[in-house]
């Protein structure tokens, strides 16, 4: 028995170092996390406060800019609707003298109260030809000097516009110009006229005093009107700030401000305008600094605390630690009786008490350990126990299975040894389910190999191919896993696997005390040196298993290869797939031709199938004809990994993994198309897509797609390429299921766009009806009212091609997104830079621009292993920042006409069957209608695996359009309803080579009347 000593040694210091340490560090890590959440909070008032102060100043400066907007207005209607100005301006055009013009209007200025020296007026005539400016009474020596000339386009362009409001750059001064026409009483144009007032550090001063900041109005690279601190040497920085959209701080004077820049709304003018503000954060950061301060000091005096606490109970913690190391030294050593005396009844007795309970539980293990290590297998130990097996070994024959990570030391090098672990444990799972599933015994793990055997310690018949289609079943889920892995950002895991079939050694090896079922022979050698020469996904045999095999394969020769140990070269070949799908003629057979033999009618007793059915089985006769006719080498085209196409850095930290895909699609369109298709003759579309993802460490990970096509929605024109997604995606805690990506991607709204490039998810070619048929809700075309607005339906020629789909196809977007999720729920939340309505050019533009950004989010269940069920939200501007036709409400611009998308979506797989639909609820803000047109669109599929590599699949969508008002006192639906149906089938020709064909028919009273379905074909090869 040992007994707690009385003295104290090394042990007791080394225990008071380390509670000392350990109390220090968490005092530490309390002072830390007190300033880091101080940090936080003094971020989070100042992101507040910055939100206030920006909407305080926007309504401070959008009402400075509506009173000086109404006070030109009044006083320039006041003046044209007179006979002096319109006299003076008709004079100037008869005699080519501004004289008398710019003396009425000053006589006009000076009873207005207006300074002439700040009080711009220019002219032109009913073309938009200058005809004279001045400031005040000095005349300028250009006419076209004063003269805004986009305003006065817009203005002598628009049918129904008499007057507009913006910003003109003159002498290096900015004006509030407002531009009206001047026309004789009966309505007769003979110009316009432009009245304009400076804005001055005066209206700068009373904004800055409004909202407590500083303001600059930058233009012409420089500030024309700021407040006086601006004026004093901030405002080199506030010019600087002059086109960036995001906040940024500065120091000045011993002062901190945080900068922001606004463009100035200026309608149809000059866009090089911009306000900046400087919001003082002084008195923001102020309190939380003081706090923060007196935070540290009370932390660094506790930490003196703790350390004098430290010292003094370490004394009293020694003994009791002392008996205990003492005591596990000696288990270490293989000593399970050893005791400790429990001398309290405090924890440290507990501890003490738990200790010898331990060294029991030991000795018991000890005992029977002896017996559990001589069992390696269930089978095995089966065969013992009914004494079958011939101890020493017999001579079998036997299929050996070799699987190896490639690149395992590379890529674990600077790993946790727990990762590591676990990253062994899944490929081991995996790798045995496939073994086991096929009737094989797990043999042994060598580190990240393991080995298998088929047909020892019994047969199972054909051994040699349950090793084959075990091998494929460990390739399979290696794919899976890779899947996942590169879907968290992780590298991926190759596998290389060697198989061969010959006589071996069975038996128990080892020593009595100590026995290991396992086989030995030349085949075995033979199988371990095909693995170490096997490439990622590789399945490598020599030329005499194959032989031993019942089951057709597609086997690639690789050519002969020497083997350590062995005499003479092997032939290997490399395993691609096994040959189970049925052969050419019995696929025919289960097409029936429609009549007889010799072509009388069919005397089957069963109705004759539906123009459905019947489309539906040319369709899959088509894709079964095609495939039958493709050469087997284009069958099993290569993949980049299996090329050995890649780079890993020698550390393993870094990896770059290119892949790629080709598709060579047909269309074939009816003579009145009405999907983002708007070809009516048949053309071919070529697609190339080429991914680079590079993997750095566990936490970062980056991917660039790069296409070439005929644009996103298909037609006959030139291929052109471009960078379809390029983005970062980081993952800061690995073990959590969150991760920050930024850059060109898809966005995350609806559920088809998550799967529309994924060929084992998307069964169909064309998308669905939301995401494939255009409303006339227009992105660029500004309706005059409602009367206009239902005219629009009926006249497809111009407004349909105009027109917006509720999602368009697959957008590529640019924005940041966060994505995380708990347990079975998954969520994602971005901020794009344009709706999901916008035309294609919008995606790729850095900025949001006038229409402001989208809003995304999103949100999964996972009910049931086979049930997801998924909501959408967007909210964003579908507006182009130009648009046509009429123009927008005063005072609005494209930023303020909405689109909010609402989307619900399940998905069921189970077996060869599988399910999906989505609803999208859909509310449009259309300049110049009271209504909210709204849409109700909806989509039903199903995917069915008839035998392998071959599928059959069916989708139902429609659009549904709410009633608005017609302008006539009476309500109509603001478009016509349509319904598509399509039908597809695919078969996979090779392990990366797929034909899928289909058939779409839509259905609508839209005009103009006519065939509107397409029929198209597509093969793909992914590599």
């Amino acid at each position: 028995m040992t007994r707690f000593p009385s003295g104290l040694d090394r042990i007791r210091h080394s225990f008071a170092a380390k509670l000392l340490l350990a109390l220090a560090g968490t005092v530490g890590l309390l002072l830390l996390v007190t300033v880091a959440t101080i940090r936080v909070q003094t971020h989070r008032q100042v992101a507040v406060a910055l939100r206030r102060s920006l909407q305080q100043s926007r309504r401070v400066f959008a009402q400075q800019e509506r009173d000086v907007r109404e006070g030109l207005a009044s006083d320039v209607n006041r003046w044209v609707q007179s006979n002096r100005i319109y006299a003076a301006l008709d004079d100037a055009l008869m005699n080519g003298s501004v004289d008398t013009l710019v003396l009425a209007t000053d006589y006009e200025i000076t009873l207005a109260l207006r300074p002439p020296a700040l009080t711009l007026h220019a002219y032109t005539d009913a073309s938009g030809n200058p005809v004279g400016s001045a400031l005040g009474p000095r005349i300028l020596p250009r006419p076209d000097a004063g003269v805004p000339a986009p305003l006065v386009r817009w203005l002598l362009a628009s049918d129904t516009g008499t007057a507009t409001f913006g910003y003109h750059l003159v002498e290096h001064r900015l004006f509030a110009v407002y531009t009206t026409l001047v026309a004789n009483p009966f309505g007769t144009v003979l110009g316009t006229m432009t009245l304009g007032t400076a804005v001055t550090d005066s209206m700068a001063r009373e904004a800055g005093q409004a909202i407590g900041a500083e303001v600059c109005f930058v233009a012409d690279g420089g500030c024309v009107a700021a407040t006086s601190a601006a004026r004093k040497g901030l405002d080199s920085a506030m010019v600087a700030m002059a086109g960036v959209r995001q906040a940024r701080r500065v120091d000045w004077r011993g002062r901190r401000f945080l900068l922001r820049a606004d463009r100035v709304s200026a309608g149809a003018g000059m866009r090089d305008v911009w306000r900046v503000v400087a919001f003082p954060l002084d008195g923001v950061l102020g309190p939380f600094e003081s706090i923060q301060r007196a935070a540290l000091l009370a932390g660094l005096g506790a930490l003196g605390l703790a350390v004098i606490l430290a010292i003094v109970l370490s004394r009293g913690f020694a003994r009791p630690v002392r008996a205990l190391v003492a005591a596990t030294e000696r288990v270490a050593a293989g000593d399970y009786e050893v005791r400790v005396e429990a001398a309290s009844r405090d924890e440290l007795g507990t501890l003490a008490g738990a200790f010898n309970e331990m060294t029991e539980g030991l000795m018991l293990k000890e005992r029977y350990r002896g017996v559990l290590d001589k069992v390696v297998s269930r089978d095995i130990a089966d065969e013992l126990l009914k004494g079958e097996i011939l101890l020493g070994g017999e001579t079998r024959r036997v299929s050996t299975l070799f699987a190896d990570i490639r690149g395992f030391t590379a890529m674990t090098e600077g790993m946790e040894p727990q990762r590591v672990i676990a990253l062994l444990n899944e490929f081991m799972e995996r790798a045995s389910d496939a073994v086991e599933a096929e009737g094989g015994v797990v043999d042994k793990f060598v580190g990240d190999e393991l080995m298998a055997v088929f047909g020892a310690p019994m047969s199972r018949g054909s051994d040699a191919d349950r090793a084959v289609r075990a091998a494929l079943g460990i390739r399979r889920a290696m794919e899976a896993v890779n899947r996942d892995r590169r879907a968290r950002g992780e590298p991926p895991m190759g596998v290389g696997i060697g198989i061969n079939c010959g006589d071996a050694v069975a038996g128990n090896m080892g020593s009595p005390g100590r026995l290991n079922y396992t086989v030995l022979g030349e085949s075995v050698n033979i199988a371990s040196r095909l693995c170490d020469q096997a490439g990622p996904g590789q399945i490598l045999v020599v030329e005499p298993f194959l032989a031993q095999l019942e089951t057709a394969v597609d086997a690639e020769p690789l050519g002969p290869r020497s083997f350590k140990g062995i005499s003479a070269p092997l032939q290997v070949y490399t395993i691609r797939s096994l040959r189970e799908t049925p052969a050419v003629d019995d696929r025919a057979e289960t097409v029936s031709a429609p009549g007889g033999a010799d072509g009388s009618a069919s005397s089957s007793p069963n109705p004759s199938p539906s123009a459905g059915a019947t489309v539906a089985g040319a369709v899959l006769a088509a894709v079964l004809a095609l495939g039958g006719a493709v050469p087997a080498h284009a069958q099993n085209l290569p993949t980049f990994e299996e090329l050995g196409i890649g780079w890993t850095s020698p550390d393993g930290s870094l990896q770059v993994t290119p892949s790629g895909r080709i598709e060579v699609e047909g269309f074939v369109p009816g003579d009145q198309y009405r999907g983002l298709i708007d070809a009516t003759d048949a053309f071919a579309n070529l697609r190339a897509s080429l991914f680079v993802d590079v993997f750095a460490g566990q936490r970062v990970f980056g991917s660039v797609e790069l296409r070439a096509d005929r644009g996103e929605a298909p037609a006959d024109r030139p291929l052109r390429g471009r960078i379809e997604q390029a983005y970062l995606r980081v993952t800061p805690l690995p073990s959590a299921n969150l991760s920050i990506q930024a850059g060109k991607f898809v966005s995350p709204f609806g559920g088809w766009p998550q799967r529309h490039a994924s060929p084992a998810q998307e069964a169909f070619i064309r998308p669905p009806l939301p995401y494939d048929y255009r409303t006339v809700v227009s992105t660029t075309a500004i309706t005059a009212g409602p009367a206009g607005f239902q005219t629009w339906k009926n006249r497809p020629e111009i407004f349909r091609h105009l027109g917006a789909p509720p999602v368009w196809a697959a957008p590529y977007q640019v924005g940041a997104m966060l994505t995380g999720g708990w347990k079975a729920l998954s969520a994602r939340a971005a901020v794009m830079n344009s709706a999901p309505s916008s035309e294609p050019g919008e995606w790729n533009s850095i900025g949001a621009g006038e229409h402001g950004p989208s809003y995304v989010a999103h949100a999964e269940v996972k009910v049931i292993p086979e049930l997801r069920l998924g909501v959408s939200y967007d909210r964003g501007s579908y507006l182009q920042d130009q648009t046509t036709l009429n123009p927008l409400p005063p005072g609005e611009g494209v930023d303020h006409y909405k689109q909010v998308l609402w989307g619900f979506e399940g998905t069921f797989a189970r077996g060869p069957v599988e399910a999906r639909g989505e609803l999208l609820l859909d509310t449009w803000d259309v300049p110049n209608l009271a209504d909210y047109p709204r849409d109700v669109s909806f989509y039903l599929e199903s995917k069915v695996k008839l035998t392998a590599g071959l599928f059959a699949a069916a989708r139902y969508s429609g659009i549904r359009f709410d009633k608005v008002d017609n302008g006539a006192g009476g309500r109509e639906r603001w478009d016509y309803p349509v319904d598509r149906l399509q039908l597809a089938a695919g078969y996979r020709l090779g392990r990366t080579t797929e034909l899928r064909a289909e058939y779409m028919l839509n259905s609508t009273d839209a005009p103009p009347a006519g065939s509107d379905d397409l029929f198209a074909v597509r093969w793909s090869w992914s590599f």
